[in-house]
């Protein structure tokens, strides 16, 4: 089963690392301050309830706390980087170790890492931060 108090942290490569904490306790305010509680009152039930909780925090954030969307059924957990970018392949970091529970980082981000002054077709292919603008000589940079 899940652990009280044990943490997953995730990043989407622009904000802050968010920490999510599981809480098993009834009242909601005994978990670390700062981290995004996970409810697991009443054990948190079967492995699919867990991950319906699971699903519930992070979608529960607004885009501009963690811009990451969890899908997946059953007790898989699917996250998706609101934006593309290999900026958003960033490890998922947890202090829980248990039989049957594991993760992956993010991977297969593409696009969105042109630096500025880089040569580009859209801002889709330009860093977080950049738009792709006429340069000197009319050039399309990102800048």
């Amino acid at each position: 089963s899940t652990t009280d108090g044990t943490t997953f942290t995730l990043n989407d490569g622009v904000h802050p690392a968010v920490v999510f904490e599981f809480d098993a306790d009834p009242d909601p305010g005994t978990f670390t301050a700062g981290n995004v509680r996970v409810n697991l009152t009443n054990g948190g039930g079967n492995a699919t309830d867990v991950a319906d909780n699971v699903r519930t925090a992070i979608n529960g954030l607004p885009s501009t706390t963690l811009a990451i969307t969890a899908g997946g059924t059953t007790a898989t957990v699917t996250l998706t980087n609101d934006a593309q970018g290999t900026f958003g392949n960033q490890t998922i970091t947890t202090t829980l170790v248990t039989t049957g529970y594991s993760v992956s980082g993010m991977s297969g981000g593409r696009g969105r890492d042109c630096a500025a002054t880089t040569g580009c077709a859209s801002t889709n292919d330009c860093a977080p931060g950049l738009t792709c603008q006429p340069g000197v000589g009319g050039a399309l940079t990102c800048q």
